[in-house]
């Protein structure tokens, strides 16, 4: 299974080839959120929401376009209600399938790093005592 933004999955779109060809039965989740999701969160978070290159300048193509036209099933899930019965379908397929999971442009991931602190500190931030009882290595501080 694979689990990839819609600018995530650009990098290495032309894997869809290999995929279809060789029928590999991977399933593949996009989460559409037209944006570079993770970068314009970081510029929400930084930049006073300057979006650039992230939303504006940004675009995506017709993901299931190009899945389509290598041969490889698609679905789109746009809300709730259709979700359980389209990833029902997808895993018990043989096929390859790439699934459009559209999400809204202000999705957002958590949790999230955060910069100028340790990798296991993310954001939303655990209370000291909680992220200390969780860690297997001492905590920096």
């Amino acid at each position: 299974m694979v689990i990839a933004g819609d600018g995530g999955i650009q990098v290495n779109i032309q894997e869809l080839d290999t995929i279809a060809r060789k029928q590999v039965p991977v399933k593949i989740f996009i989460m559409n959120n037209g944006c570079l999701g993770m970068v314009r969160q970081f510029q929400d978070m930084y930049f006073e929401g300057r979006r650039q290159s992230t939303v504006r300048g940004y675009s995506c193509p017709d993901l299931k376009a190009i899945a389509e036209a290598y041969g490889i099933p698609t679905f789109a899930i746009d809300s709730w209600s259709r979700a359980d019965d389209i990833v029902s379908q997808v895993m018990s397929d043989d096929r390859p399938v790439l699934v459009d999971v559209k999400l809204d442009l202000s999705t957002t991931v958590d949790p999230k790093l955060v910069v100028n602190r340790p990798i296991e500190d993310m954001s939303p931030f655990l209370s000291r005592e909680e992220l200390a009882e969780n860690m297997l290595i001492d905590t920096l501080e």
